[in-house]
């Protein structure tokens, strides 16, 4: 979330507007610290302080620069340790109060599934109510968030919002660079060079994989088409697996004696760009109602990567709504998904989607903001 305010900033700046970031519960900081990050003034303030502390710190910061609109950039867990952030709206109503207002729900409540945990649905419960209680309180002009089912979920909760698709993160390169990751296969000890590499069939995730996503029937569908193809599997992962990884250790134990794959870790923005170029289709962890959510699936289609969905649960109980795929270049497999590889589906020209989403982003908050005048 805060790579994504960052740059959403940053790019509100270059359309013209004014713009500084505040993050109030700072895990990466031991004191408040004053920067700049990609030409966007920052104050970031560490959870360890009190939040009357904060208001001290937060008050000057905001008044100096008097904005005309405070967007909240909101994860439960963002604002407190277990997603319960009961003060957050009395302590921002000082602070926003006089200002136009608009909230961005990156995710909502846990615990939608009637087969969760008895606890999970009471922390999911307690968060909807907190949810509502800050929406009544402080009164957004302008709602968001980035798929058809959070906004499904929020009218249910009697709170109207639009939608606003995510961007990745993932700047586009001009020049890529492929022999960091050829020298990782090396150090893996197998052989994969420029003049081989047709003979490959690579597909790899980015960022965290979903404790609960299933490796199959998927991996077995990849390795019959790359089979047909006279390829070789590989699965390639890069950035921070999270919970993941036992998933991960679990896909490498069960099918290493027919599929290879490497761990590529942690890797500057630049290398992730070349790893998109490398790989022949994406993988998201994400289920495909809420493909919507993921930056990472962002991120990839933007360098115009495929990527294959094989999740198709709904996550919310109840939830009818239609499903709108707002991203191009998305697989869903079916009975047909080794056909589908087998036949290829084309990379397109990377396309950046900040720009455009950017200016519808400013465009809603401006009529709000001048609705109030």
């Amino acid at each position: 979330m805060g790579d994504y305010t960052i740059a959403l900033a940053s790019q509100c700046a270059v359309q013209g507007a004014e713009v500084s970031a505040l993050a109030v519960n700072d895990p990466f900081v031991s004191g408040p610290e004053e920067t700049t990050r990609d030409g966007v003034p920052c104050l970031r303030l560490p959870q360890s302080m009190t939040w009357r502390e904060r208001s001290l710190f937060s008050r000057p910061f905001l008044d100096a620069r008097a904005p005309d609109c405070v967007s909240l950039q909101f994860v439960c867990y963002a604002y407190a340790k277990r997603g319960l952030a009961f003060r957050l709206g009395s302590w921002l109503e000082p602070l926003v109060r006089g200002r136009s207002r608009h909230i961005m729900f990156h995710e909502l409540w846990i615990g939608q599934d009637p087969g969760d945990p008895l606890k999970k649905r009471a922390v999911g419960w307690l968060q909807r109510r907190i949810i509502q209680s800050l929406v009544r309180s402080l009164r957004f002009d302008v709602v968001h968030s980035s798929n058809q089912y959070y906004l499904a979920a929020l009218q249910r909760a009697s709170i109207p919002a639009r939608e606003l698709p995510l961007f990745g993160a993932i700047p586009l390169k001009p020049t890529l660079e492929f022999d960091w990751i050829y020298e990782a296969a090396r150090s893996a000890g197998w052989l994969m060079t420029p003049e081989n590499r047709h003979q490959f069939l690579v597909c790899g995730f980015f960022g965290s994989i979903h404790p609960t996503w299933p490796p199959e029937p998927l991996l077995s569908q990849l390795n019959t088409a790359a089979t047909r193809l006279n390829q070789r599997l590989v699965i390639l992962s890069i950035g921070r697996q999270g919970a993941g990884g036992t998933v991960w250790d679990e896909m490498q134990e069960r099918h290493r004696s027919r599929i290879q794959f490497l761990l590529l870790g942690e890797q500057p923005k630049g290398r992730v760009a070349d790893y998109f170029g490398f790989l022949n289709y994406g993988l998201a962890t994400t289920p495909r109602a809420l493909i919507g959510k993921s930056g990472s699936v962002a991120a990839m289609v933007e360098h115009g990567l495929p990527v294959i969905v094989n999740r198709d649960e709904i996550p919310f109980a109840g939830e009818q709504t239609e499903l709108r795929d707002s991203l191009p270049l998305l697989l869903f497999p079916g009975g047909n998904l080794t056909e589908q590889i087998v036949a290829g589906l084309a990379r397109r020209e990377p396309q950046p989607r900040l720009p455009k989403i950017t200016a519808r982003f400013l465009a809603d908050l401006t009529s709000a903001s001048f609705s109030q005048k």
